[in-house]
């Protein structure tokens, strides 16, 4: 098979067009992609007074792919019944129901906590 100088040149002008592409799509580091969805779970869940349950919070962008490395803040609607760390692990402190909120730039999730049994005579 003899390559001529116009095959060759034909073959380097495709490599050429594929690098670009490739290059064009890579998406670009300095700006992160936002957050379009959070999503909190498990949705609903109960914890009985002392004890705790881990909350999972996660990001997903417009395709609904998972964004890695993103910070959350978790708060409670309610702290005497049920408390959240920085990490959503929750505590049962009283018996009721609290809303668990993950929130992560301007996206947020809610959980809804059931906290079961009685409360200490002190």
């Amino acid at each position: 098979m003899r390559i001529t100088a116009a095959r060759a040149l034909s073959s380097l002008a495709v490599a050429s067009a594929l690098l670009s592409l490739e290059v064009s799509c890579r998406s670009d580091s300095s700006s992160p992609v936002s957050i379009a969805a959070i999503t909190l779970s498990p949705a609903t869940a109960s914890v009985n007074v002392g004890s705790t349950l881990a909350l999972i919070a996660a990001a997903q962008d417009a395709k609904g792919n998972e964004l890695t490395g993103r910070p959350f803040t978790f708060t409670s609607s309610d702290t005497n019944m049920a408390t959240v760390s920085a990490s959503g692990v929750v505590t049962g402190v009283a018996p009721g129901s609290v809303s668990v909120t993950a929130t992560s730039d301007t996206k947020s999730a809610q959980a809804v906590v059931n906290v079961l049994g009685t409360e200490s005579m002190s």
